[in-house]
């Protein structure tokens, strides 16, 4: 661990006045090892990425919400940090340039302090991998400008809750992937499909709306959210269910579907063993296999007159 003497400064409040800067204005102020909170104001481009991951490797909070990220500067760089304190670079993936207004590709991943991450306003895209492996930030500040946000963005980190923006209209595979400490979810209704185990794994997830506008859900998208307690309300709009989509969600006791969905994959809500009735729309198409297996406070289930095949195992 690192240690800073009495009287250091940890608390930094930096301007800049361009991308590249950043390295100068902290040190003179002080030791960038020592830096438990950075607060910029102004542009910040590749180079000054890099120097945050391999010259702050303590940083516990960081705040860019009057800064922006601009073209320009060297390549960033994904670093590992050791138990020690020691930043060292990754030689197997990247480098990446940065872009305008773009958190990109793994830009802050796996800094291991990290508790609190406030991105800058002007953001409207957040790409792949951009904070995974963060597991001690618990909270993270999005910006209302958000339009797209990518796969992994946010998998294997701390955050207890999140609200996200009302222009983002799609979540991708993985967003929020073994995410153990989230548990709550505020979702636009302007999203119309949830990727592939956008929240598989989020074991201590208890309240997550389905937009109102959803199309797709896909496979293992809400796979063992076992705490989840709120009802499950499928709107007209939602066309499909994928695989195991909302297997061991064993405490939701309500899920009502409408009319308009027309597949459901298998095992999509399997050892969702707390729900006591369920109503299937007649515009059902496709029913796979062991659909409500383990559902075994279901007393009686009826099909719709458009299923001519019974699946097999559909609820034990």
């Amino acid at each position: 661990f690192h240690i800073i003497a009495m009287g250091q400064t940890t608390d930094f409040a930096v301007p800049t006045t361009a991308g590249g800067l950043l390295e100068a204005q902290v040190s003179a102020i002080g030791d960038a090892n020592n830096v438990l909170t950075l607060t910029v104001t102004g542009p910040m481009n590749g180079t000054d990425i890099d120097f945050i991951h391999s010259s702050m490797p303590n940083i516990e909070v960081l705040n860019l919400t009057n800064a922006s990220i601009v073209e320009g500067g060297d390549s960033y760089h994904r670093w590992e940090v050791n138990s020690g304190g020691i930043a060292t670079l990754y030689q197997w993936d990247g480098p990446w340039n940065t872009e305008d207004n773009v958190v990109g590709y793994a830009m802050f991943y796996n800094m291991p302090r990290l508790s609190r991450l406030s991105l800058p306003k002007g953001v409207t895209k957040i790409g792949d991998y951009a904070m995974r492996y963060n597991r001690k930030m618990t909270t993270v500040d999005l910006p209302t400008g958000i339009t797209e946000i990518g796969r992994n963005a946010f998998s294997n980190t701390g955050i207890t809750s999140i609200a996200i923006p009302a222009g983002v209209t799609r979540l991708a595979d993985e967003t929020f992937y073994d995410c153990k400490q989230l548990q709550e979810v505020s979702l636009p209704d302007g999203i119309t499909d949830i990727g592939t185990s956008c929240f598989n794994d989020c074991e201590a997830l208890v309240d997550v709306n389905i937009p109102a506008q959803i199309e797709t859900i896909g496979n293992y998208a809400f796979y063992d959210n076992q705490s989840r307690t709120t009802p499950i309300v499928l709107p007209a709009t939602l066309k499909s269910i994928g695989y195991r989509a909302f297997m061991y969600n064993s405490k939701v006791e309500s899920i009502t579907f409408s009319e308009g969905l027309e597949t459901i994959g298998g095992y999509a809500f399997s050892n969702c063993n707390a729900v006591k009735a369920i109503v299937l729309p007649e515009s059902i198409q496709t029913l796979d296999n062991n659909v409500f297996e383990g559902c075994d406070s279901i007393p009686e289930f009826r099909f719709p007159a458009t299923i001519k095949q019974v699946p097999e195992g559909i609820l034990y």
